[in-house]
């Protein structure tokens, strides 16, 4: 790991490096908003799209600006999209949503109507994510489903959809995020698998340090991540690693966090 450093301490990896940006947590500087900031301004985010608030969200001419080119091309997808929809996404009613949401692991549903340009574009990335998604499970059961408002107006009135697109994540029956990012496959499902893990992973062992910051665990992170943020914590449980925890929690889904505590820490 280089020259040695005062524990505990962060890293915050752009790149999978092992070279990535430190930060000693210290008396003073264990605040959960500059440790935040920290880790916003070294992997070089900003406010991320599922943090803004409803105003900045229904600004339709930035959201037009972001995604001009799927909206005008959606309308000659139409076909291939339908059958993708299909094949991989459950489109649901008032008796399957109940159903579908209590499902083991993490759910996702698409509240859609059909005239909306926007919902047209998500269309196939959100069936090309079903498919990854299934393959990175390794399972034949979609963790997507779809909804038409139009078709059952109570089941969005249920699930408080206001607006078009509404994408929603449950977890044992209680929706647990609502996705506001670019309508694309790949941030999409960047944003699910994060869901998917703790946040932060706890880290016990040499070999579990080794295999994370090797991009090897999660399964996934060489491919949809690219940087990642570890604590080290030889002590175990301390002031320093709750404010980490805290800073992790809020920002689940953003990044990739991971607490390396005691052998862990002692070794690498």
């Amino acid at each position: 790991m280089g020259q040695q450093r005062k524990l505990p301490y962060l890293i915050m990896d752009p790149g999978h490096s092992y070279n990535g940006e430190f930060f000693e947590m210290h008396e003073g500087v264990t605040e959960v908003g500059k440790v935040i900031d920290f880790i916003e301004n070294v992997l070089g985010e900003t406010v991320p799209d599922d943090q803004l608030d409803d105003e900045e969200i229904n600004d339709d001419e930035n959201i037009e600006e972001l995604q001009d080119d799927p909206v005008q091309d959606a309308t000659y997808q139409e076909r291939s999209i339908q059958h993708l929809d299909t094949i991989h996404t459950e489109a649901l009613t008032d008796k399957t949503y109940p159903e579908f949401i209590v499902k083991k692991g993490l759910t996702t549903i698409f509240f859609h109507v059909k005239w909306d340009p926007r919902c047209l574009a998500f269309r196939e990335p959100y069936g090309l994510a079903a498919v990854e998604i299934m393959e990175i499970k390794r399972t034949n059961e979609s963790a997507l489903a779809r909804v038409n408002c139009f078709d059952w107006p109570d089941v969005c009135t249920k699930a408080n959809v206001t607006r078009y697109p509404t994408i929603k994540m449950y977890k044992k029956g209680k929706e647990v995020a609502e996705y506001k990012g670019v309508l694309d496959e790949f941030y999409f499902l960047k944003y699910y698998l994060l869901l998917t893990v703790n946040s932060p992973i706890v880290l016990m062992t040499e070999k579990e340090g080794r295999e994370f910051m090797d991009a090897k665990n999660p399964s996934w992170n060489s491919k949809y991540l690219d940087a990642f943020t570890i604590g080290f914590f030889p002590e175990g449980t301390t002031k320093e690693r709750l404010v980490f925890s805290e800073v992790a929690e809020e920002l689940r889904g953003q990044y990739l966090m991971a607490s390396c505590v005691k052998d862990c820490a002692k070794s690498l």
